[in-house]
């Protein structure tokens, strides 16, 4: 129902109808079918209200609490109500249609000449349903706390009456609670004559429709305004909270404010008889499983953890974190945990059984959240350097359960950390060897390898970088020598998945694939290698460059004298990525290779290192391999520094290098513009400087000819200032 609607038609036909009750007396056929309409539409207010008002406010006029558009009748109307100075009129449900007619009469009648004549008239027609200048009038809703504009928006009677309800919760709990038997009882509350039969069916859903702060702040004045001290117990009190319990946990997420509302019941000491006649049976078996959990939580507290029955915790931990219980349920792991550091063996080894029993229960129950949780709890406790085992046995209980359950993160976190403890120096050398055996056994397990060959089997997801960081910290030989057998595998997706796992496993790999190319190469009889040996070197070569393995750098440089030609170039790729101080000697050895495709890659990788101690052995290239010279100038740019800088602008001043060369103008000129470019690369100011000479020189005393190297100095000059 529109209010705002209604009460344009009713305040158009009560002025239509005063217009045409002047031309006739009372008991007139017309007037009877005049008023029948407005009454009409009365009555459709009083269905759900005793009254119904019309307001003179600032003016403007107001019916129902609603401020109406200055339409010709209601502002006829409005000056009427100015004429005879009244500032309401309440029209009751009791209304009589000579009542009625008398009103408008009055209202399109000359103001008498004295005070309150209407009030008067009224009166003495005994017309009880109609008062005028009531000190407060019982609105709809009160037109102060509207907007005080013509809006079109749509005023319904549902809306009004949420909003009504919602700003008054009290009275919502006070239904509840059966202190709301008549309308007078709604009047006292929110100061609206509505009827109770109507607006009983609005309580429930004004309920909902609360916010959850005041929904749970509702709930909580109306439990403690029970008493449960008395012998007797109040009926009336049971069934109210039975049916408020019912109607908002029917929208909730039952077993969260289920814990909330028996928190509160607590509070005001309610007594399990009455919990038990308040809820339905499903609802009283959640609450033994709080009460459950409180028991175990006290046994726990104050007493040895062998008194609590691991059958028993196991149900209750499976109840709890079913409904979503978490405080309860971190409350029995908090109290576990402290068992963790009990006094005797004997305290801590039970706490371990209970805390392996429920983080078994709720791993494998697929409450993947509160065992991560339950992860992070007791890893706290086990980096603690204590020298007791039991909270280190627990997180390598844990890493189990996650590798089981493949769930990567929980077990990347694990692993990080169990592997963290084995290299602290802070913890006691004991329990580092227990970690480090208990890592052994999980990395060397038929579990992981059965998972690791899933991984290389099927598509990848989104979880595949937490697996890869997780097996970086359990990589172990058995492992790795079963990735390296698939290193050759025909499918291209299983070799990469392959690499990309042995080369997550970092030092580990390094480690035992260095000692797998060392048994390869002692293997080596000499002679051709096959396409299938080539691939299997290759792979392993691009895994020890990603790990930088230096313990391979023996096995390289014998490999380096073999007769193949790839193998010499994947070589020089795998040392782009080692540490100069063990690859600077093996790239020289190969920069001097009688391969001239050997030999220049070996010299860009010198340069690729970017290392000073590489700038050396190119000046020793400069002048002793001719066809590698540029090459080498190319690759001292690279590296930068006042070293090269030194290195290049010498070479290009040094005439007399040239000449001991035996070398052509042409070589002259391109081993100069190499150096030019250098020089630009590397871009300090002495570079600079020397750029800006060599560009205002001319290096060409023929007539006819442009000189290459200013023109090439000004050019790298200009790109230099863009």
């Amino acid at each position: 129902m529109d209010i705002k609607k209604l009460c344009h038609e009713i305040l158009r036909d009560l002025y239509g109808g005063s217009r045409r009750l002047s031309m006739y007396p009372l008991g007139h056929p017309i007037t009877q079918e005049t008023l029948k309409k407005p009454l009409e539409l009365l009555n459709r207010i009083y269905s759900f209200k005793h009254s119904f008002n019309i307001e003179f406010f600032k003016d403007r006029l107001l019916a129902e609490g609603i401020l109406l558009d200055d339409t010709v009748y209601v502002s006829g109307l409005a000056l009427d109500m100015k004429k005879h100075k009244l500032s309401n009129i309440t029209l009751y449900s009791h209304i009589k249609i000579d009542d009625l007619y008398h009103l408008l009469s009055i209202l399109i009648s000359k103001p008498v000449p004295f005070d309150d004549g209407v009030t008067q008239s009224l009166k003495s027609k005994n017309a009880g349903s109609i008062a005028v200048n009531i000190e407060k009038a019982r609105n709809l809703f009160h037109f102060e706390s509207v907007e005080l504009s013509a809006s079109q928006s749509s005023k319904t009677l549902d809306k009004r009456i949420n909003g009504i309800l919602s700003k008054n919760p009290s009275i919502i709990s006070a239904y509840y609670m059966g202190r709301i038997n008549d309308d007078n009882d709604i009047l006292k509350y929110i100061n609206v004559d509505f009827r109770l039969r109507f607006l009983s069916k609005f309580f429930r859903e004004s309920l909902l429709s609360l916010p959850d702060e005041n929904a749970k702040k509702l709930l909580e004045n109306t439990i403690f305004s029970t008493n449960w001290l008395d012998d007797n117990i109040d009926t009336r009190a049971i069934e109210g909270l039975k049916r408020l319990f019912n109607d908002y946990l029917s929208k909730q997420e039952d077993s969260r404010a289920l814990n909330d509302i028996y928190g509160l019941l607590k509070k005001v000491g309610t007594p399990e008889i009455v919990m038990n006649r308040i809820f339905d049976q499903s609802r009283v078996l959640k609450l033994k499983t709080f009460q459950d959990s409180e028991e175990i939580i006290n046994t726990l507290k104050f007493s040895d953890p062998s008194q609590i029955d691991s059958e028993y915790l196991k149900t209750t931990v499976f109840k709890l974190a079913s409904a979503g219980q978490k405080e309860y349920l971190f409350d029995i792991l908090d109290q576990l945990i402290n068992s963790l550091s009990g006094s005797t063996k004997s305290i801590r080894q039970q706490g371990l059984h209970l805390l392996t029993t429920a983080s078994e229960v709720v791993s494998g129950g697929g409450f993947f959240e509160e065992f991560a949780s339950f992860c992070r709890a007791v890893v706290r406790l086990a980096l603690f350097p204590a020298e007791t085992l039991e909270a280190s046995e627990l997180t390598c209980n844990l890493a189990w359960q996650a590798l089981k359950k493949k769930r990567w993160q929980e077990l990347k976190f694990l692993a990080r950390m169990l592997k963290g403890i084995t290299s602290d120096k802070m913890q006691p050398e004991s329990k580092r060897e227990f970690v480090a055996a208990r890592l052994m056994e999980i990395s060397e397990s038929n579990p992981l390898s059965e998972v690791i060959t899933d991984f290389l089997e099927n598509n990848w997801s989104e979880e595949s970088g937490d697996f890869l960081e997780a097996i970086s910290n359990l990589g172990s030989k058995k492992i790795i020598q079963m990735l390296v057998e698939k290193i050759t595998d025909p499918d291209i997706n299983k070799r990469s998945r392959t690499i990309k796992i042995l080369i997550s496993m970092r030092d580990d790999s390094a480690e035992t694939i260095s000692q797998l190319l060392s048994e390869e190469v002692d293997r080596y009889k000499g002679g051709r290698i096959d396409e299938e040996k080539w691939y299997y070197l290759r792979n392993i070569l691009r895994v020890l460059r990603e790990v930088s393995a230096e313990e391979a750098l023996p096995s390289m440089e014998i490999m380096s004298s073999w007769p193949d030609n790839r193998l010499k170039l994947e070589i020089i790729k795998t040392l782009e990525g080692m540490p100069v101080e063990g690859s600077a000697k093996l790239l020289e050895k190969l920069s001097l290779d009688d391969e001239y495709e050997i030999r220049k890659t070996a010299v860009i990788a010198m340069g690729l290192t970017g290392h000073p101690d590489m700038i050396p052995k190119l000046e020793s290239i400069i002048e002793k391999s001719p066809d590698c010279r540029v090459l080498a100038i190319v690759s001292l740019g690279r590296i930068g520094g006042p070293k090269s800088r030194d290195l290049l602008i010498g070479l290009f001043e040094n005439e007399e290098f040239f000449k001991m060369q035996g070398l052509s103008k042409k070589d002259i000129e391109e081993i100069r513009v190499a150096i030019i470019k250098a020089l630009s690369r590397i871009g300090d100011q002495i570079s600079i400087r020397k750029l800006e000479e060599y560009s205002n020189k001319n290096f060409d005393k023929s007539l006819f000819k442009k000189d290459m190297l200013s023109n090439t100095a000004k050019i790298v000059l200009g790109q230099k200032n863009k």
